[in-house]
């Protein structure tokens, strides 16, 4: 059972940041980039 906790406390400190980035730009015309530097999805959309 503990291991499940420390398990699901794992889980939701992983995704926290993406969660939190995502409430961030929601309103953003620009995509999300995953790599530091990286336009190439904004050659993409634009």
């Amino acid at each position: 059972m503990v291991g499940r906790i420390i398990g699901l406390v794992c889980c939701l400190l992983c995704a926290f940041p993406f969660f939190a980035l995502s409430i961030y730009n929601k309103d953003s015309d620009e995509p999300i980039n995953f790599w530091s530097g990286d336009t190439s999805l904004k050659d993409i959309f634009s």
